[in-house]
């Protein structure tokens, strides 16, 4: 009998905190859930917002991409920090806030790759030689084709074979780049060539 006496004691102490725990919860979840639905809605109207005004100012596509990823990045992470506050979870909110400082801090001192990809990929986007749609070549990799896409650490290029090399920013940017041709060229030679087809 003692030894379930002990056992109530135990099981006591660790479900009364949880009880509270949840009773402190359960009445915020309506407007935890509020405000994440509302906050969703308001991030993806302000990054279309952002990326609206940006492109108004003629920045190259890769570049406002980049920026707008970064400005998502921050913003959810401040959704998800007011969501725990608003369930009472203000500890919590605090360690995914101290976490996110320190995570920060890991990556500017540990995570020099990441950095790295990271400014270069804002150096190769503010380019006015280097665009999605322009063909290149990189010249120590002897990757040659047209730029895809471009996002924070990596650009994806295709060959005229149809490979998709996935490169670091970085790389590109130390390696250098020969611009073969802008991608207004080779739309113009295209269609050109689709005129030709059309009057034979």
């Amino acid at each position: 009998m003692k030894y379930l006496g002990v056992l109530d004691i135990t099981t006591q102490r660790i479900v009364a905190p949880i009880n509270q725990v949840l009773d402190r919860i359960i009445p915020n979840i309506p407007a935890a859930i509020f405000i994440l639905l509302v906050g969703i809605i308001f991030i993806r109207l302000l990054s279309h917002l952002i990326s609206f005004s940006l492109r108004i100012t003629r920045l190259q596509r890769s570049l406002v991409d980049i920026i707008v990823k970064l400005i998502d990045i921050a913003l959810w992470i401040f959704l998800g920090i007011a969501c725990l506050q608003f369930l009472g979870l203000n500890n919590v909110a605090l360690a995914v806030s101290g976490s996110f400082a320190f995570i920060v801090l890991g990556i500017s001192q540990g995570g020099a790759a990441m950095v790295g990809d990271t400014l270069s990929g804002l150096g190769l986007a503010r380019d006015r030689d280097f665009a999605i749609g322009d063909h290149i070549k990189v010249i120590d990799k002897k990757i040659e084709g047209i730029i895809e896409q471009m996002d924070i650490r990596r650009t994806r290029i295709r060959t005229l074979e149809g490979k998709k090399y996935i490169v670091p920013n970085s790389m590109i940017d130390k390696s250098g780049w020969v611009l073969v041709a802008r991608r207004r060229d080779l739309l113009a030679a295209n269609q050109k060539k689709t005129k030709k087809k059309g009057e034979l």
